[in-house]
């Protein structure tokens, strides 16, 4: 009796395939998920540094700090509102805040070193709406 050939691959063969790709898979989520994480805090960044830019503009051409982002758009600073990101005046204080909390807000400061970052609730003490103790909000100061 001769055997006969049989197109295919055996069990052994597409369990041995799928457990490699099981093993990549491992190591591919945790990298994929950091990235996106990476993404997100390079918005954030770039975000303040437009708004702070717009903000300092601004005050040197008009000579007075811009009561909301409102004025900034009015006056062509920005082109369009910054989605989730507000900003408080106190005297010669702009505080560039995040509506929402951000999942690891303290790692703003090391990722950029360039803006006063700070993700400490302290920060808060002179706007109406301060954050407990255990959310984190990412903050810019710009003093004038």
């Amino acid at each position: 009796m001769a055997l006969k050939n049989k197109a295919g691959f055996s069990l052994y063969e597409v369990l041995i395939v799928l457990a490699v790709i099981a093993i990549l898979g491992t190591f591919a989520v945790p990298m994929v998920n950091n990235v996106i994480l990476k993404a997100k805090m390079t918005k954030i960044i770039n975000d303040m540094k437009v708004l702070e830019n717009s903000i300092i503009q601004y005050y040197y051409d008009e000579d007075t700090i811009p009561a909301d982002i409102s004025a900034l758009i009015a006056n062509n600073y920005l082109e369009n509102a910054v989605d989730n990101i507000n900003f408080s005046t106190n005297s010669n204080v702009v505080y560039v805040y995040y509506n929402s909390e951000v999942e690891k807000a303290d790692d703003l400061e090391n990722l950029d070193t360039t803006l006063k970052w700070s993700s400490s609730n302290t920060d808060f003490s002179t706007l109406a709406d301060v954050p407990s103790d255990t959310e984190k909000y990412p903050v810019l100061k710009v003093i004038f």
